[in-house]
């Protein structure tokens, strides 16, 4: 499946997603696939992005004072992501603050816009508590991953991604909808006390 916007700009989405039957619940279909179709929306806005304008070429389009809170917003996340290991190795962060940015404001633009769309987020499903909870579940379930041994051995030198599993963290570290939803103590792994506040 391809969607177009504006005719201009493309997002392929594999067919399996098209057809996954848990899509037919509101709280999995945002969850999943709107936060994925966010997330890439936001691409403009992660390292690369944000030096292209709207018609696609090369050019600075922020004021300086935008830029620098930018920048930091990056290097809080980056500071963030470096306290986290996978599989007791640390991941390199540099370059991983535009990422984490795009998937924190995937996940809070596709929440948002399920919340408009539920008219009763109390219903409680056996297991998991309420469609909310259901939401990040699905989030977080679109994006588990088997990574072998080589992969994870790599880590350190890889700049670009980071493991799913730390993604999924630290964006719910990150977001207050999260911890109010579970009920997360303050100051826990899950509710920090100090977060990088991009959205």
């Amino acid at each position: 499946m391809v969607i177009t916007l504006k005719g201009q700009k493309s997002l392929f989405l594999g067919e399996s997603l098209k057809w996954c039957s848990f899509f037919t619940n509101r709280a999995w279909r945002y969850g999943a696939l709107g936060t994925e179709l966010a997330m890439q929306m936001l691409r403009a806005f992660d390292r690369k992005g944000i030096h292209y304008k709207t018609n696609g070429q090369l050019g600075s389009w922020m004021t300086n004072s935008s830029l620098k809170t930018y920048q930091d917003k990056i290097i809080c996340l980056e500071d963030h992501i470096s306290t986290m290991s996978y599989e007791n190795v640390k991941v390199n962060s540099e370059w991983l603050g535009g990422e984490a940015m795009t998937d924190i404001g995937g996940v809070k633009l596709a929440y948002q816009a399920y919340r408009r769309q539920v008219t009763d987020s109390t219903l409680l499903i056996p297991g998991v508590g309420g469609s909310d909870n259901l939401f990040f579940i699905s989030y977080a379930q679109s994006m588990c991953e088997l990574m072998k041994e080589k992969k994870v051995e790599n880590l350190k030198n890889v700049l670009h991604n980071a493991p799913n599993k730390i993604r999924v963290m630290s964006t719910l570290q990150q977001l207050p909808e999260f911890s109010e939803t579970f009920g997360c103590d303050a100051g826990s792994e899950m509710n920090l006390r100090n977060t990088c506040p991009v959205w």
